[in-house]
């Protein structure tokens, strides 16, 4: 469940898009991997679940950034 605080790409576009305020966004990326076989395999589908949540986040602030 979702609480009525949380950041999602539909709130982001409701916001007001006259607001001229500085904004700054850091992402954290923290993973924990514990009891896999391959450690090879496990790194890799971590590396590509990073990368698609990246290319969602470029994706949904292209239009808020000038």
């Amino acid at each position: 469940m979702k609480n009525k605080t949380s950041f999602m790409p539909q709130q982001l576009l409701r916001n007001d898009r006259s607001d001229t305020k500085s904004v700054s966004f850091h992402q954290v990326n923290n993973i924990n991997v514990t009891g896999v076989s391959d450690p090879q395999e496990a790194a890799g589908l971590s590396g590509d679940a990073v990368g698609r949540n990246n290319q969602i986040l470029v994706r949904n602030l292209e239009s808020k950034v000038s």
